[in-house]
Order: C-alpha cells, then structure tokens, then sequence
C-alpha cells in the first residue's frame, strides 16, 4: 500500500485530473498482472503471500457465500499504463438499528510518482460504486496511522481501533535469531530460564471439557452463534455458510480449528493460523467465540492452543483485541499482555446516512483477525 505520494486535496484539482484516467471493473484474465502490480508497489513487503493473492482476488470480491451482493473491484489506467487498484468484499453487520450492508475496503495499491491525485479519485469510484451495489457503509481496517489522514479527508471516520495482544512462547529462540550470535549467546541463557518460569506461571488450565478439532462448521454450531451475537452490539453476523467460505476457500490457509462440546451442545471454538508477524513465527488467533461469559470453556480452548503452538515451534501466540473486550480477561490469564502494534477501524456512510455512526455505537465495532486476516 503506497500513499507516500498523495498530495493536498483539493477537490476542484482532483475532478480535472479524474478525466485523464479510465476505471475499470477488474476481471479474471488480468490478476495475474494485478498481483505483478501489487507486488511492484509493496504491498506485500511486510506480510501477506504474493503467490496466492491471485485466488484471494477470486475470493474476496465475487460473490460471497450464497450472498446475492457483488464485491467492489476495479483497476485504474493512465495512458494505458496500470496505476491503481481497490476492491470491497460484503460484509453484514450488526448494530443496534439493524443489519448493515457493508464493503470491507482493501487491498489499496497505487504507483509511487504518479503525479495525479489517485488517491481521492480511486475513494470517490469505490463510494459511487458501492452506493449503486446497494451497500449501506464501507469500512476499512488500517495498520498506518499515517494513513488515516488522507482517508479522514474524503470523508471516513475514525471510529475504533484494536492491539494486538502477545503471549512470548520461545523468548531466547527469538532472541538468538535477532541479535549479534556473542550477546545472544550471553543473555540467551537467562531469558531460557525466563521463558520457563513464564511457562509455569501461566501453565495449562485444567477442566472438565474436552477440546476437539473440527474440519467444517454445521448446523450445530448455529445456537452458540446467535447466543454470542445477542450479547454483543456492534459486530460481524457469522453464518455457517460465511465461516466455512472464510476459513475453507484459501488453499495455501492451514487454519486450525478448534471446538468444545459438552452434552452435544457446542460451547465454543476457536480458529488460529501460523503466520509470519514482521519476521516472527506466530500462531494467531484469528477467530474466538464462546457461549457465555464463563472462563472454563475458553480455559480449555486457550490450554489446547499454546500446546499446538509450542508444538510447532512458534515464537509467539498473538490476537487482535479491542480495549474493551469483554474476552480480554481470559487472555490475560494466559500471559497475553499489550503490545504497542495496533489496527484502526474506519468507516463511512454510503447508502445510509447514519451507517458510519452506528458502527461506533456502544464502544464502537469489536473487530478481530476474522475481519482483517485474509485481506
């Protein structure tokens, strides 16, 4: 994602430069040279997998699981000559007035040194575009801050924002891979002994329930999704149809899932992937979702992912956590603790003028990997 080169909006001066540029919709035949594009401008260059971004294009902006909205995605020529890409996947969320339709903004790429305001011309295509879609709102999910100027000056707003909270696995493994091998070597030691005592602090949570893993979600996963979406006011409706489509349709995604039963009745999952966090072997959390606001069921599903995380060498288990969210407890149990990376939540109305200030009703959107993992 490179907006190094926006320059002063100004609106009269950027409608003039619109002329000079054509927008088309993206299609099958030219991924392949989306992805060369993408990868040409760094949007890969802290993470993500160029390989497989060409069935992630598929993926992400057709017609999502049984859903009858179309996806948002186009690419921008100047002189014939590849500038720009955007797209917006549909998203339904709920707040307290109701459903919302919405597009979740990504995979923004724009040519470093062309001399046009792209930037304000590819946002003002992509709300007129969602707007004839049907769209109530679209929203975005940011890691830059320095990002979040150019959006709030066409008409975003900041509406929450998420840390991603860690609990260290191998601290003298990381350690040694990071610094000079001599002092490595000399502090290395003690931090291994560190690690341990860490270990037995926040050790293994014993229970009675017996955590399993699953392959595809069911129809008996239904009751916990609509118990857990009732006590939550601003967040994104799961549907079977939607978390088999999202943790199923990426190939190159070996997503581990995890699921309580008890009497037949699921209590919970949790849904976690290996990834690479700025160099970091990581096991994230990418999905958790329990019935109740008891510990003894996301104990055992918490218990049974450091396991399999240890098991397969990551140097850390990571999670994305809004400040108020009433799971945080639980993680912290475990060792979690704050780091200082954090993501924003922005969004803007569309075809519904009190869309952008309902996703920040009652604390505002509590958004996680689930929304941000695969884009």
């Amino acid at each position: 994602m490179i907006l190094d080169k926006i320059i002063s909006l100004d609106g009269d001066a950027m409608v003039a430069s619109s002329s000079k540029i054509e927008i088309t919709q993206a299609e099958e035949p030219i991924y392949e040279k989306i992805t060369d594009f993408a990868t040409e401008n760094d949007l890969f260059k802290n993470s993500g997998d160029p390989g497989g971004f060409r069935q992630l294009l598929s993926i992400l902006y057709g017609y999502s699981y049984k859903s009858s909205m179309r996806g948002i995605h186009f690419v921008v020529h100047l002189n014939g000559r590849l500038v720009g890409h955007y797209g917006g996947s549909y998203r339904l969320i709920k707040t307290p007035s109701g459903p919302c339709r919405s597009s979740l903004a990504s995979n923004l790429v724009i040519k470093s040194g062309v001399n046009i305001p792209l930037f304000y011309v590819i946002q003002k295509h992509f709300r007129q575009a969602c707007k004839e879609a049907g769209y109530d709102c679209a929203y975005a999910i940011l890691t830059n801050p320095r990002l979040i100027g150019p959006h709030l000056r066409v008409g975003w707003v900041l509406c929450n924002e998420a840390y991603v909270h860690v609990r260290p696995l191998q601290i003298d493994r990381f350690l040694i891979r990071s610094l000079p091998k001599v002092l490595a070597l000399i502090i290395g030691k003690p931090f291994w002994a560190c690690q341990r005592i860490f270990n037995l602090i926040f050790r293994k949570r014993q229970g009675s329930h017996t955590v399993s893993t699953f392959e595809e979600f069911d129809a008996t996963f239904d009751d916990l999704l609509v118990c857990w979406r009732s006590r939550r006011s601003v967040v994104s409706f799961r549907s079977i149809e939607e978390l088999n489509w999202r943790f199923q349709a990426i190939a190159g995604r070996r997503y581990i899932k995890l699921c309580v039963v008890d009497g037949g009745v699921v209590q919970g999952y949790l849904v976690a992937r290996l990834m690479n966090m700025k160099g970091v072997r990581a096991m994230a959390i990418v999905d958790f979702v329990s019935r109740d606001d008891g510990a003894s069921v996301p104990n055992q599903l918490l218990s049974k992912i450091v396991a399999i995380a240890q098991n397969e060498s990551a140097e850390l288990l990571a999670v994305l956590m809004h400040p108020d969210s009433t799971d945080r407890r639980y993680f912290t149990k475990f060792g979690f603790f704050r780091s200082p990376f954090k993501f924003f939540f922005l969004a803007r109305s569309v075809g519904r003028a009190d869309a952008a200030s309902l996703l920040k009703a009652d604390g505002g959107f509590s958004f996680t990997w689930y929304e941000h993992d695969f884009i």
